[in-house]
């Protein structure tokens, strides 16, 4: 299983003409441990696969199937693969609003500087016209 993970990435990656150094560097971990793990000769965590699989843009289940597997094992991958697609659409979904909320924050803080110039702008207009009606006798 093992080996047939890391030929999978190895596979994926020159399908995405991507050098082993650029997938290193993306996943944090030197060309020789990459080498090692397309090779099968290197064991990773479900949060290294995931982290490859994402920077490799394909589902997890893409690097991980084996036929040999349980229908049971495979219904179990195909879940996580839909909890990580729900996961990655959420997390893009929830860092756009943030993005907007901070937008919205900024748009409604020039906003307020707008209306008080605008407000000390007709405080000041209301006084002058006072003033010179007054002076004028029109008040």
């Amino acid at each position: 299983m093992q080996r047939a993970f890391g030929a999978r990435v190895r596979e994926v990656r020159k399908l995405r003409k991507m050098t082993q150094d650029h997938l290193a560097k993306a996943i944090g971990v030197g060309v020789t441990s990459l080498a090692k793990l397309e090779a099968g000769g290197r064991r990773i965590d479900l949060d290294e696969a995931i982290l490859i699989a994402a920077v490799l843009d394909v589902p997890i289940g893409d690097l991980i199937d084996d036929p040999s597997l349980s229908k049971l094992v495979r219904k179990l991958r195909d879940d996580l693969k839909a909890a990580i697609a729900d996961e990655m659409r959420w997390q893009a979904e929830f860092e756009m609003a943030t993005e907007q909320a901070v937008i919205v924050d900024e748009m409604r803080a020039a906003a307020a500087e707008h209306l008080i110039e605008a407000q000390r702008r007709v405080k000041d207009a209301r006084q002058a016209l006072e003033a010179q009606e007054h002076k004028e006798g029109l008040r």
